[in-house]
């Protein structure tokens, strides 16, 4: 079965305006309503807000200092990526970075990052007609509503400050219309607060946002009954798991895993799966 062809214009919208009413082309992109352009630089668009445009410019050929992070997955969220998907799914994929998960995705993606470095990797390494990519702000999040069997989102939000969190979380809602998945790290567990200060030393440092989060609070709160309530969702699942990365004690990396897995709260990480009712 032939998959597919994905057209920009059917899933973003003016970030200026929120106008879904835009115009492709070679160069630019524009929309019809506010007149607000948005250039294509090496084949990949830019759909940040004008007054924005020149910041991503001047980080087009910065490498970034992290970049050993880039290739890192885990096999729980690869499961779970593949087990909501299918050959007819169109995902965004929030903050994709190289785009490490998107040989798990089933379908179409529509992904797209803030730094250009990670996308232009992503893009070379994945972009095809089903696999568009585009850089963008999540705070403004220039994606059509109701037009994403799921939006995925894998250690990004923690990045944000609590009202930025907040928006995305809300705009990552709107832009679904069957399932959201979210991993991020459990800073609610002081042991692996302890951990990554340890082995990520000056990390937490580098990002002011970081600072007093909690997001375990976060999928506490998206659980909670109220709050499905008021965002139309109930919740499938929230699984701990323990990151291997740097971190591999054989065994006991196994036992650790395992109780994770049982009581979510033990884990470094927490996957939350959450479906429209």
């Amino acid at each position: 079965m032939e998959k597919i062809k994905l057209n920009f214009l059917d899933y973003i919208r003016c970030p200026q305006c929120n106008s879904v009413n835009m115009k492709d082309g070679v160069k630019f992109y524009s929309c019809l309503d506010c007149k607000s352009r948005y250039p294509v630089v090496d084949k990949i668009l830019i759909l940040v807000r004008p007054k924005g445009q020149q910041a991503i410019k001047d980080l087009w050929n910065k490498k970034e200092k992290f970049s050993e992070f880039e290739f890192f997955t885990t096999k729980r969220v690869e499961k779970l990526v593949h087990q909501y998907t299918n050959s007819n799914s169109v995902t965004l994929d929030v903050g994709c970075g190289v785009g490490a998960y998107q040989k798990d995705f089933r379908g179409s993606t529509v992904s797209f990052d803030y730094v250009p470095y990670f996308l232009k990797k992503a893009a070379k390494k994945f972009g095809s007609s089903n696999r568009l990519f585009v850089i963008a702000d999540a705070t403004e999040f220039p994606f059509q509503s109701n037009k994403f069997d799921l939006v995925f989102c894998s250690q990004v939000i923690e990045h944000f400050t609590p009202k930025d969190s907040e928006i995305v979380l809300k705009n990552m809602v709107r832009a679904t219309r069957n399932h959201i998945v979210l991993d991020t790290p459990n800073d609610g567990n002081p042991f692996i607060r302890t951990l990554r200060a340890i082995f990520y030393p000056g990390v937490a440092d580098s990002d002011p946002s970081n600072k007093n989060r909690d997001t375990r609070m976060m999928h506490h709160k998206l659980m909670g009954r109220d709050d499905l309530e008021k965002y139309g969702f109930e919740a499938h699942s929230c699984i701990g798991y323990v990151s291997r990365h740097k971190f591999q004690i054989g065994s006991l990396w196994s036992i650790y895993d395992f109780i994770a897995w049982i009581f979510p709260d033990f884990g470094g990480n927490l996957i939350g799966v959450y479906a429209k009712k």
